[in-house]
């Protein structure tokens, strides 16, 4: 564990969240989740969440990335970087997963691929990962960033 990075993400992320007239908790964790490493920037607020998410997450987008930046080499390669605010990005990740999971079960029954909405990399491997074990469905991401997204289609049939 990093105290050092661990101070710049917080020192960082205070200072932006005093600009904005807010306060509210910080905490990091370290992990390993399905063998990479992942760093979880979690900020609790007690009101006025939506200011610091925005529309659609763009802010906290914004704010992620800068966390990215500030980690930079100071990570081992591969890690993910993650930040939620008031547990908005968990709830829109459940809320995807969801939807995909809904998506895979109509082109189960009907055999037709379908497209989803535009998606953050982060959502996308998540479905990815979530649809992997799913009976007769592949996922495909197309497009370019930022409106990348996945097609849900039925797996082929084996000649074997």
């Amino acid at each position: 564990m990093d105290t050092a990075l661990h101070d710049d993400i917080k020192e960082f992320l205070s200072a932006t969240l005093s600009l904005m007239r807010l306060a509210g908790a910080i905490d990091i964790r370290e992990s390993i989740s399905q063998t990479r490493p992942e760093l979880s920037v979690t900020v609790t607020l007690g009101s006025n969440a939506e200011i610091i998410v925005g529309d659609n997450g763009q802010a906290l987008d914004a704010l992620e990335h800068i966390v990215r930046i500030i980690c930079g080499r100071r990570i081992a390669t591969g890690t993910v970087v993650t930040l939620d605010v008031n547990g908005h990005r968990r709830a829109r990740l459940d809320s995807v997963i969801q939807h995909a999971t809904h998506a895979a079960e109509r082109v189960q029954k009907s055999g037709t691929p379908e497209t989803l909405t535009t998606m953050s990399s982060y959502e996308r491997r998540a479905v990815h990962t979530a649809l992997a074990t799913y009976p007769g469905i592949i996922t495909e991401s197309i497009g370019r960033e930022p409106t990348r997204r996945i097609i849900v289609k039925a797996a082929p049939l084996s000649t074997e």
